[in-house]
């Protein structure tokens, strides 16, 4: 479930500030299929080492301190989470340990990497393979359809909690087989890349 949420989350998160899905072959690249469901492989992703702010909300990114870069702190993951309404506080306690324990067991879904701004230290998530900033986590459509299972569950009567459960796991698992049916591999002798069937959508991992 976490991985492939996590592939929708990516490209949820894309789609919210407007940007490309997750590696989306750049427009105009000869390599790209001419339409979705094509045979044609469509390009690997692009990758740069050098990220740089992708609008006027963006700030710079401390790259020599990315790999020691400080985690997201329980605070800010609270603040986060009522900030962009997926939980009330006070009254959804529960539902923020919830998230809380999503987000902590979950990595954070590749290209997608968590930094913080050299200016204020505020998280910000980066993408790897299109150098794009946003402050919402990749994984938000998929907290977000948490959210609402857990309000949904906890308003039924106990007896009736597990069966509703049981009902939503099914479905999530039915969706991420026929998601993952769709990504396929393309082998480039010493590295290869995923590319999606129908939406011709590329990622270096899944």
């Amino acid at each position: 479930r976490n991985s492939r949420g996590a592939g929708r989350g990516s490209r949820g998160a894309e789609d919210a500030d407007g940007g490309e899905g997750v590696g989306a072959v750049p427009s105009g690249s000869s390599n790209a299929a001419s339409s979705p469901g094509s045979a044609c492989e469509p390009a690997a992703p692009c990758g740069s080492e050098n990220l740089s702010p992708c609008g006027e909300d963006c700030q710079p990114v401390d790259e020599e301190e990315a790999m020691g870069v400080q985690p997201w702190t329980f605070e800010e993951r609270r603040e986060y989470f009522v900030e962009r309404g997926l939980a009330e506080l006070p009254g959804e306690e529960e539902l923020v340990e919830l998230l809380d324990e999503v987000c902590d067991g979950a990595p954070v879904p590749a290209p997608w990497v968590l930094r913080r701004g050299v200016n204020d230290g505020c998280v910000l998530f980066v993408n790897l393979e299109n150098e794009k900033q946003t402050p919402h986590h990749p994984l938000e459509p998929t907290l977000r359809e948490i959210a609402n299972a857990w309000r949904v569950c906890v308003r039924l009567p106990k007896s009736m909690r597990d069966a509703c459960i049981t009902v939503l796991s099914k479905k999530w698992d039915a969706d991420t087989a026929s998601e993952m049916v769709m990504w396929n591999v393309h082998d480039m002798g010493d590295t290869h890349y995923y590319y999606h069937s129908y939406t011709m959508e590329t990622t270096w991992s899944l």
